[in-house]
C-alpha cells in the first residue's frame, strides 16, 4: 500500500508539472511573441517562430503525460485493461507528437523520409 501511494503521488506530481509546462510555456512564449510583435511590428517570421515555440511546449506536455500513464499502468492499476488504455493513449499521442513535429520541422514522417527537410527538397524543384 505504501508503494502505491508514492507511485500515486508521483502520477500526481508529473501531471501538475505537464499541465505547468503548459501554462508557464504558453504564457512566456505568447508574452515574448506579442513585445516582438509590439516593438518591432508584424513579422511573418515571428509568428512562424511563435507556432514552433508553441509546438515544442506541446510535445513535452506530451511526454510527460505518457509518463505519468506508464507510471499508473506499471505499478498502480496492473491489468489488461489498463494496458490497453495505455496503449491506445501511448498511440494517440504519438501520431499527435509526430503530426506536431511534421508540422514545426517541416520533416516527412519516417517511413517517407530521404534525410533531408522539406525545405532542403523544395529547393531542388
Amino acid at each position: 500500500m505504501v508503494i502505491e501511494d508514492f507511485f500515486e503521488i508521483a502520477v500526481d506530481i508529473v501531471e501538475v508539472t505537464a499541465v505547468s509546462v503548459l501554462l508557464v510555456g504558453l504564457a512566456y512564449e505568447g508574452s515574448r511573441y506579442f513585445y516582438r510583435r509590439i516593438r518591432n511590428g508584424a513579422s511573418e517570421t515571428e509568428f512562424k517562430e511563435l507556432r514552433q515555440r508553441f509546438g515544442r511546449v506541446l510535445l513535452l506536455c506530451l511526454e510527460l503525460l505518457v509518463a505519468a500513464d506508464l507510471i499508473i499502468s506499471v505499478t498502480i492499476d496492473r491489468s489488461f485493461e489498463s494496458l490497453g488504455v495505455l496503449a491506445i493513449l501511448i498511440v494517440l499521442r504519438t501520431f499527435l507528437g509526430l503530426t506536431l513535429e511534421y508540422e514545426l520541422g517541416g520533416l516527412k514522417p519516417i517511413l517517407w523520409r530521404s534525410g533531408k527537410s522539406q525545405e532542403q527538397e523544395e529547393e531542388k524543384v
